[in-house]
């Protein structure tokens, strides 16, 4: 009995000490990804802004509608992750919206200024709405943009049906005030016709 006790005894040793090893490796493993991360960040960083000076150029020679663009643009700067779903997250629950999942002062005070340039400017539970689902949306740009309307435009432009336009002006102007866009961007709205300017994080006339 006093042998089989001691047995049982030194498999359950090895069994904590596997354990041990196999937590510290695991520790390793999550130290090794977090510094992964952390230097995915920094390069996205560093892109964002070749990226934007790209698509300013390409916007200086025809209008560029660059729903996607931007906003990859804006959250790569923002950092806080290594991929689109998380920052976007993370950019949504700590700058867009606030504790009770309201939009914040800012895209309130963005919102309210834009109804001065549209009347069809949805209410703040429709944009909170569609941010919630933004990433989707985000990848439902204008169809069949035709050349007779774009020689009227110029520059990048975002935009597209409500509730995704005011959306995309929110998102805009907190990137633009956090010093994450630089770009001075036309809205438009499913029409093709020119709503407004976002530049610095203001709203001005089109």
């Amino acid at each position: 009995l006093a042998l089989e006790l001691l047995h049982t005894a030194e498999a359950v040793m090895r069994k904590d000490t596997e354990l041990v090893k196999k937590d510290s490796e695991i520790e390793k493993y999550k130290e090794l990804l977090s510094k992964e991360e952390a230097t995915t960040i920094r390069l996205d960083k560093q892109c964002a802004r070749y990226e934007e000076s790209d698509l300013r150029h390409k916007a200086a020679m025809a209008a560029t509608l660059a729903n996607r663009n931007v906003i990859e643009i804006g959250l790569k700067s923002y950092g806080h992750a290594a991929d689109f779903t998380k920052r976007h997250a993370h950019f949504l629950s700590n700058i867009l919206l606030d504790s009770n999942d309201k939009l914040h002062a800012g895209p309130r005070k963005t919102l309210s200024a834009l109804k001065n340039f549209s009347s069809s400017t949805p209410d703040a539970r429709n944009v909170r709405k569609e941010l919630k689902q933004f990433e989707h949306e985000l990848s439902k740009p204008l169809h069949n943009l035709r050349t007779a309307e774009m020689t009227e435009l110029e520059g990048v432009l975002v935009g597209g049906d409500e509730p995704l336009c005011s959306a995309l002006a929110v998102y805009v102007a907190e990137l633009q005030k956090l010093n994450h866009i630089s770009l001075l961007v036309t809205l438009i709205n499913h029409n093709y016709d020119r709503i407004c300017r976002i530049d610095g994080g203001r709203i001005l006339p089109p």
